[in-house]
């Protein structure tokens, strides 16, 4: 499996630190043959788990964010890409996902559809959304960046959450759990996809 910690927890701040650390260490060493695994075990998924031709929420990745766009590229799925406005994530799906023209950075540098070329979405007319993220476990709990927008948005959402990772994120003991942490349907990562264990 993947990270085993051991029994003294470190703390979110310790823990998003060692993961930054760790999934920067392993995209420099393996970055393309991660790449081409995960976009691999991500096409089986949507296959075997998902409803082809479906809306999904996805997101434009950000420094070694683990990549979903390879798989944007000749699917046969609908895509929507958030955008943060006024601290919420509300979501649009751009007119030509690969053009440059489609995209502006905000304040963090992370892009962003551009409203007035892309059409609005409701979360919540999505079979799914892909989730990025630090850390996840077995239990699907989510280690985020800590600024909190999944956190808001996903507690009203009914359909598929799905985090997407590299194998080296994920560990098979507990994540430190908050009262408004969202556990994940699933994970994908470049080894396998995983259904996780709810309580």
């Amino acid at each position: 499996m993947g990270q085993t910690l051991g029994r003294s927890q470190p703390s979110k701040a310790e823990l998003r630190t060692i993961y930054k650390t760790l999934r920067q260490k392993v995209v420099l060493e393996k970055g393309f043959e991660l790449q081409e695994s995960l976009l691999a075990v991500q096409k089986d998924f949507f296959q075997t788990q998902t409803r082809s031709g479906s809306l999904w929420a996805t997101y434009y990745p950000f420094g070694a964010e683990a990549n979903p766009l390879g798989f944007l590229n000749g699917d046969s799925y609908q895509w929507c890409f958030p955008r943060v406005e006024g601290g919420r994530l509300h979501f649009y799906q751009p007119s030509d996902p690969f053009s440059s023209n489609s995209w502006q950075k905000n304040k963090l540098g992370i892009l962003e559809p551009i409203p007035e070329i892309s059409k609005s979405v409701e979360l919540s007319d999505c079979e799914g959304v892909l989730v990025p993220g630090l850390a996840f476990d077995t239990f699907g709990t989510r280690l985020g960046t800590g600024k909190g927008y999944y956190d808001r948005e996903l507690p009203q959402y009914t359909g598929l959450k799905v985090g997407l990772a590299y194998f080296c994120q994920f560990q098979e003991v507990a994540l430190p759990i908050e009262t408004h942490d969202v556990p994940m349907d699933f994970i994908i990562t470049d080894k396998k996809w995983i259904r996780t264990v709810k309580g």
